[in-house]
């Protein structure tokens, strides 16, 4: 879809009859200030129109300058975030079974792995406390994955700027 030259704002230039619904708008000056160029704003991601035959290209908005957004909010979404799995890991401890609760009348000890270990004790005895004392103590590491910008969806009210040809402004 192209933009209408009759659509959006129009930086008119001064000539003998009125622009359409012209009411009180004031002429805009033939001649711009350096940096200034005379353009139109239509409604919408639009192209802009093109010099069809004989029209005057100096006449023909056909220069898109871009599309801006008014209402503008963004919607970033990412992957989701995930953990490779867990790289080797050592873990080794030295445990001990007391009988009694100050840790004085030890009922046996034992290097406990990864892997863990059941012991049955002595049907004689009771438990009366535990310690333990790491050995090796390496927890393994996962590498975090995903997390990455997927899109941003924008949401707002696209307008394209259209203008006169730099290089064909009027003189």
């Amino acid at each position: 879809m192209r933009l209408p030259a009759e659509r959006g704002r129009v930086a008119w230039q001064k000539r003998k009859e009125k622009p359409p619904g012209h009411k009180d708008r004031k002429q805009q000056p033939a001649h711009l200030p350096d940096g200034w160029r005379h353009c139109i704003v239509g409604e919408g991601d639009l192209g802009c129109q093109q010099p069809q035959g004989g029209a005057d290209p100096r006449k023909i908005f056909s220069d898109r300058v871009g599309v801006f957004y008014v209402n503008l909010v963004t919607a970033p979404a990412c992957s989701p975030c995930t953990c490779e799995a867990p790289a080797t890991s050592r873990c080794e401890a030295l445990v001990y079974a007391w009988e009694d609760a100050a840790c004085s009348d030890i009922l046996l000890g034992v290097d406990v792995t990864e892997r863990g270990i059941c012991l049955v004790p002595e049907p004689t005895s009771s438990l009366g406390s535990v310690s333990a004392t790491w050995l090796s103590n390496e927890p393994g590491t996962c590498k975090p994955t995903g997390g990455d910008p997927i899109h941003d969806e924008v949401v707002g009210d696209a307008k394209t700027v259209c203008c006169l040809p730099k290089a064909l402004e009027a003189p």
